[in-house]
């Protein structure tokens, strides 16, 4: 079994698809991974969470 292996991209090259891109995209360690968008729902949750949790942090 053959594995393909991917080139790194690099960060500049990234960021010029970035703006073309319709999507967003993680960029980790050079390679490049396709977000899932948030739904309105699940950053509202995920900011009342934080709100709630940002307090407990000790100082």
């Amino acid at each position: 079994m053959q594995v393909a292996m991917l080139q790194p991209l690099s960060v500049k090259k990234h960021l010029e698809a970035e703006e073309q891109a319709d999507m967003g995209h993680e960029y980790v360690a050079g390679q490049v991974h396709a977000m899932a968008g948030a739904k309105l729902r699940h950053n509202q949750i995920a900011d009342n969470v934080c709100g709630l949790l940002w307090p407990k942090i000790p100082s």
